[in-house]
């Protein structure tokens, strides 16, 4: 169970922060709502470090890369189990 819970919400960071970006960075510069300039270099460089952080946190707390996920179970208390 609490395995699940870890990839759920991990994943879920990794997924909003992937559609964070195509919403906010990508779907903008298609449509081109944006001219050229510091604002608009600003304005995507905040979204796209969010993003990137979002993702990149969710997908090292999941333990993707090689299963190097520390192992909740010998973590939680045991009092709680």
């Amino acid at each position: 169970m609490r395995t699940c819970l870890v990839y759920g919400t991990f994943g879920w960071l990794v997924v909003t922060g992937l559609l964070h970006f195509i919403v906010d960075v990508v779907a903008q510069h298609l449509r081109g709502a944006r001219a050229p300039g510091l604002a608009t270099s600003l304005y995507c460089g905040l979204n796209t470090s969010f993003a990137f952080g979002q993702v990149v946190f969710g997908y090292f707390a999941c333990g993707w890369p090689g299963g190097s996920r520390v192992s909740w179970e010998s973590a939680w208390p045991r009092c709680c189990a």
